[in-house]
């Protein structure tokens, strides 16, 4: 009995002892990798000769234009009277809409459609109960209308005067920056003084002098997202709309590599 136990034990430690064989292996190959990337970085007497930094930087940027789209709707017996129905209100809209400043060529029309309106009616029969079916009781007109707005201030008048329309099916206003590249250009030189500051600290702290730049990268995947978003307040009467349009934050990140002297 005192073998068996003797032999389960024994084993018991060849396995831990194998166990820590591969722990002591996988260690010893994980600091081979970390020195062999250091390498790069030391010359032969193992001084360090670059350096490495990320920059951040950001800018907050007023959007400069915007979008409102609406729909105006009406119906009528004919077709016709439907369509001359929301053709009336579209030229009027036009009329207010230029009195505003806005060109008539940031107006255009996204869709325009015409579709029969059913009613369910009771059948004449003689008996009872008659069977219902449904019957075209009218005809319904649509057009669908984009307004671009290169003045952000102007868009709670426009909204206004689409409510003083009769035109309650609104989207937007949807506010953004007509041109990204400027900003964006901008947030880039944060972000590279901001490596150039940092890069500096970190020679100053090793007691070297910082070099040139030997290395460049930037992360095209930093976008621009919104502080807060619009905000209207619709009202009964003339005035215009209350809006916000916000702030957008346009943001940069370079990787920079230095060298040390």
């Amino acid at each position: 009995m005192k073998e068996k136990i003797t032999l389960v034990e024994n084993k018991k430690s060849n396995l831990l002892l194998i166990i820590a064989s591969i722990t002591l292996v996988c260690m010893a190959f994980a600091a081979i990798c970390f020195a062999l990337s250091s390498i790069k970085s030391l010359d032969r007497n193992n001084n360090l000769t670059e350096i490495t930094v990320v920059g951040e930087g950001e800018i907050s940027v007023l959007p400069d234009s915007a979008t409102i789209t609406a729909t105006i709707r009406d119906s009528g017996p004919t077709v016709v009277y439907a369509q001359g129905a929301i053709d009336v209100r579209a030229k009027n809209l036009n009329i207010k809409l230029d009195e505003i400043g806005i060109d008539s060529n940031d107006v255009r029309s996204l869709s325009y459609s015409t579709r029969p309106k059913y009613e369910l009616r009771a059948s004449q029969c003689e008996v009872k109960p008659c069977p219902s079916k449904y019957e075209i009781s009218g005809y319904e007109a649509l057009q669908t209308i984009q307004i671009k707005v290169h003045k952000v201030e102007l868009t709670g008048e426009i909204i206004t005067q689409l409510g003083l329309l009769g035109i309650n099916e609104i989207s937007g206003p949807n506010f953004k920056i007509e041109d990204n590249e400027k900003p964006k250009a901008e947030a880039r030189v944060v972000a590279i003084k901001n490596s150039q500051s940092k890069a500096t600290a970190i020679a100053k702290a090793l007691n070297v002098k910082l070099g040139k730049v030997i290395k460049f990268e930037e992360d095209d995947n930093i976008s621009k997202y919104p502080i807060y978003f619009a905000k209207a307040a619709n009202r009964s009467d003339s005035k215009a709309a209350t809006l916000s349009p916000g702030e957008d934050v346009i943001k940069a990140r370079v990787t920079v590599t230095y060298s040390l002297e």
